[in-house]
């Protein structure tokens, strides 16, 4: 199995970086989902999340919210992935915004942890979201 890398890069020798790697391929999949905000793509408008309307939530409401978007996007758009936990950081330094982190188990038997700033909906342009 072969996939581009995200985020996406070309590499030293000009081409589009890419990885045969199956957990970095499964882990930048939940990435780009979680990095696309729902209706930002035309033809798959209900794909990704809708964490950045739910940072405007109320305290109770937001940890209810950013993992309902979370588990919904997931089982939807990628049914192989099982969703150990979420954890979401309002500690995370003011200047980045909220980190989400989300544990996942792979279909290749691995588990691993996903996460993804504010930043990346609101981007300022120091920083995109990343993989653990």
């Amino acid at each position: 199995m072969k996939a581009i890398s995200f985020p996406f890069s070309i590499d030293k020798s000009g081409k589009i970086s890419s990885t045969t790697d199956p957990t970095k391929i499964y882990k930048d999949r939940v990435l780009t989902l979680l990095s696309t905000v729902v209706y930002q793509r035309p033809m798959m408008a209900g794909y990704g999340v809708d964490i950045a309307r739910s940072l405007y939530e109320t305290m109770d409401d937001l940890y209810a919210s950013v993992g309902d978007s979370i588990v919904r996007a997931i089982t939807t758009f990628l049914p192989y992935i099982q969703i150990q936990d979420i954890l979401v950081d309002l500690n995370y330094p003011i200047e980045a915004g909220t980190k989400v982190t989300v544990a996942i188990a792979l279909p290749n038997g691995s588990v691993d942890d996903v996460s993804i700033s504010s930043s990346t909906f609101f981007p300022s342009g120091q920083e995109y979201g990343r993989s653990l």
